[in-house]
């Protein structure tokens, strides 16, 4: 049983990396179209846009390190430093074009965290994955919800231009958790298992209950059985929630008339709730399969959406984003990713999810921005529903029952 205050340095860059993502998601297109006057909706998702973009291409580069080099804590320390000199510049810049490039740049440095981090748990507790990738999950639920009531609180006060506060809080606590990682990995370098040195690096990790699918070692990520069908899937079910949660504080201030600072509240309280719901979301994993939580993940997204489509007050559109939803979706994947893929590959495979749900952040906000230029806000949550309900049936048609087909020809076999 590994140490648990071993793994706070890895924690901690979890609960950075989610006060990070709450701040430039949640807040970024709004304060550049209040605080640095964008001159269109399209353009200010593009803070999201592009972030998130950058994050798909580095997670699985992040993750792909991981796995040749080891020293995952070091790399992970790397990308807090790269942080945190992006958010403490993010407070400098009144510039709409510096703050979308200090926003990449940001992003791309919080991408390391997640698949090697998840990866570095998980990989101390081959029995219990979902419980393992859980506890990493719940604490940068911790950090969303820090950060956006933080990030709520102050704007209430201080209007737009109080965030530069934040920014500059959110770059120390990057910079503290990669001092901790760079001490973490000078201390501790040689625990880490290396696959280089593995014969079989198939059998390095029981990978959780005996697969009945597959594995195939030696080939891409992307062409392990699933995988192609987990990531369209994620594509779509967070495409639909990032098109809503890019526009949500234009949606709700302008077109619902309600307070910008109640965006910062949901997000918070989601992520508030996230933490309650998470470790036993791990635990339903690990015991009914990861396939069903991550499909329930998907039907989750698709309902609140047909119910904000319809229901259209703020009050409500609050009280339907604050269900937990994300920790179904992340909690399955990761699941699947360690059930399905060879232990060697869990950085990258974990990257490549990671990169796929920044890809649907990046997609799904500047999609939502385009549509609602043309056609108004009021069409927000339509478009996030029309994402979300075909990736709802992808998980199902494309995940869940090619799961249970395989279940029953290995059982009749």
């Amino acid at each position: 049983m590994p140490n648990k205050l071993s793994d706070v340095p890895i924690l901690l860059a979890s609960v950075a990396e989610g006060v990070v993502l709450s701040l430039l998601y949640s807040y970024g297109p709004l304060y550049m179209w209040q605080a640095l006057a964008a001159p269109s909706l399209t353009q200010a998702a593009l803070s999201v846009g592009l972030a998130s973009f950058a994050a798909f291409v580095t997670a699985g580069i992040w993750g792909r390190w991981g796995d040749r080099f080891g020293r995952k804590e070091a790399l992970i320390g790397v990308g807090m430093l790269l942080s945190s000199g992006g958010l403490a510049a993010l407070s400098l810049v009144r510039n709409v074009h510096l703050f979308l490039a200090l926003a990449v740049l940001t992003v791309t440095g919080i991408a390391a965290g997640a698949p090697l981090g998840v990866a570095w748990l998980t990989l101390r507790a081959p029995d219990r994955p979902g419980a393992a990738a859980a506890r990493y999950y719940r604490a940068r639920t911790l950090g969303w919800t820090l950060g956006s009531y933080a990030a709520g609180y102050i704007v209430q006060q201080l209007n737009m231009q109080g965030l530069i506060h934040i920014f500059r809080a959110g770059a120390g606590l990057c910079l503290l958790a990669a001092m901790l990682l760079f001490v973490m990995a000078l201390g501790q370098h040689n625990r880490q298992p290396s696959y280089r040195k593995v014969g079989n690096p198939a059998a390095a990790d029981d990978n959780t209950a005996k697969p009945s699918l597959p594995q195939v070692t030696g080939t891409a990520v992307w062409r392990q059985p699933l995988v192609p069908a987990v990531l369209v899937a994620v594509l779509l079910s967070f495409g639909g929630n990032e098109a809503f949660m890019a526009l949500m504080g234009p949606y709700l201030t302008d077109y619902l008339h309600g307070s910008a600072a109640w965006v910062g509240y949901a997000v918070g309280t989601a992520s508030f709730l996230g933490i309650f719901v998470i470790g036993r979301i791990g635990k339903l994993a690990d015991r009914r399969g990861p396939g069903t939580v991550f499909t329930l993940g998907t039907y989750g997204y698709a309902l609140m959406f047909l119910l904000m489509t319809l229901l259209r007050y703020p009050s409500i559109t609050l009280m339907l984003f604050t269900i937990p939803l994300y920790p179904f979706i992340s909690t399955g994947v990761t699941g699947l990713m360690v059930r399905y893929v060879p232990a060697a590959q869990r950085g990258e495979a974990i990257g490549v999810y990671e990169g796929t749900a920044s890809l649907a952040t990046s997609l799904g906000s500047m999609a939502g921005g385009v549509a609602a230029d043309v056609c108004g806000l009021w069409v927000t949550p339509v478009f996030s529903l029309l994402l979300s309900g075909v990736g709802a049936l992808t998980a199902w048609l494309g995940v869940l029952r090619i799961i249970r087909k395989t279940a029953v020809a290995s059982t009749t076999t």
